[in-house]
């Protein structure tokens, strides 16, 4: 992903993110970014003006006395953007940016609040990559990824299944590519793991993007012992295709979603990994063979 920006704050987020991760090359989008509030945003976005405020993010107002529960559920709720499939694009409102993406030219144009500029600059960036990756064969996965001994280990799964605790223990054991965002290319008869500037605990962030052979992905549940099961492939799929970043609208792109996601479990082996809160588990993961040039 290119970025084109007038503003130097703008500039001044994205060496102070993502710095270990600029690269020269050609770029699966370019990105034209603009600091304004994002209501006023619809002239530079070049949208009709009823479909870009047909498009505004709604808080729902909920009866007195809502729970803990209703409250994280709208914060959930605000944290995807509205989206609306137009001619040519896709146009994406929150409350910190709007946005147009053409993913079939490779361009997007993102209007982000001055006072929360990283947060949008951030959560839009990923959006942008998660098509980027579907177009290069790949999937942007909110999971953790591991390499140890040449090899990358994937763990996905919901969140609070142990992810980022797997990552945290391994510090010793293996380099973190990240315990937030993976994205997995395939390459030839395998598929490769990459590191991605996207870190839910800043304590492990590094510069890790460089990409290794994927030798099998897990599901991590907290257990009192140690053990790998290999996961049965329909709730295997289920927790994948709920792990993927993905923002695409139509009958296509969700195809192009579920063949890819069949894919990385035709060719990367997969399992239940039952772990405690120490790294104990990568004697069972060390004994498991390589995936990769499985057919």
């Amino acid at each position: 992903v290119a970025v084109e920006a007038a503003d130097p704050a703008v500039w001044s987020v994205l060496r102070e993110r993502y710095s270990g991760f600029a690269g020269a090359g050609s770029a699966g989008m370019i990105v034209e970014i603009r600091v304004c509030e994002p209501e006023e945003a619809g002239e530079f976005l070049d949208v009709p003006a009823a479909d870009f405020r047909a498009a505004a993010p709604v808080r729902s107002r909920s009866a007195g006395g809502a729970g803990p529960a209703d409250a994280a559920l709208e914060r959930r709720r605000l944290s995807r953007p509205v989206v609306r499939e137009l001619a040519g694009g896709v146009l994406m409102r929150r409350k910190d940016f709007a946005a147009f993406l053409e993913p079939r030219v490779g361009r997007a144009r993102l209007a982000v609040r001055p006072r929360m500029l990283a947060i949008g600059v951030d959560s839009f960036l990923r959006i942008c990559f998660s098509f980027v990756a579907l177009e290069v064969h790949g999937l942007l996965l909110h999971a953790a990824g591991l390499v140890r001994n040449g090899r990358a280990y994937l763990f996905f799964g919901p969140s609070g299944t142990g992810k980022t605790t797997i990552a945290r223990v391994s510090a010793e054991q293996a380099r973190v590519l990240s315990d937030e965002m993976i994205l997995i290319r395939r390459i030839a008869s395998g598929y490769h793991a990459y590191g991605t500037p996207f870190f839910g605990d800043d304590n492990l962030r590094k510069a890790e993007s460089g990409g290794q052979p994927l030798a099998a992905a897990f599901v991590p549940v907290k257990d009192t012992r140690v053990s790998l099961v290999r996961s049965r492939r329909g709730p295997a799929l289920a927790k994948l295709l709920s792990a993927c970043l993905f923002f695409g609208t139509t009958r296509e792109a969700h195809a192009a979603l579920m063949a890819r996601a069949n894919d990385v479990l035709d060719v990367v082996p997969c399992y239940d990994l039952h772990f405690r809160k120490d790294p104990g588990f990568w004697s069972e993961v060390d004994a498991l063979p390589s995936a990769e040039g499985q057919p």
